[in-house]
């Protein structure tokens, strides 16, 4: 079975977030505010069967402490994700 891929895009779905992060002339991390974000998210199928879905986040950031703006590239997807089964317990 052919795998297929489907693909969103959306403006600013992550305006306005608030995250913890390294501000380069503060020199440590402080709070930054999201002002601008590109986020595409995606899956690719097997059939009915999801094999990987992910994130990317496309932000321009704000340091709340100096206001200094700078950009953030974040992604993630299922296969950075440690699942626990039963037998392993918690």
């Amino acid at each position: 079975m052919a795998i297929k891929e489907t693909q969103e895009t959306k403006i600013n779905k992550t305006q306005g977030e608030e995250e913890q992060l390294p501000c380069v002339k503060c020199d440590g991390k402080t709070h930054h505010k999201v002002l601008l974000s590109v986020d595409e998210s995606g899956a690719e199928h097997n059939g009915d069967r999801i094999e990987c879905d992910w994130d990317v986040h496309h932000q321009i950031v704000q340091c709340q402490g100096c206001k200094e703006i700078s950009f953030r590239r974040a992604s993630t997807n299922s296969e950075d994700i440690e699942y626990i089964t039963p037998s392993q317990g918690r």
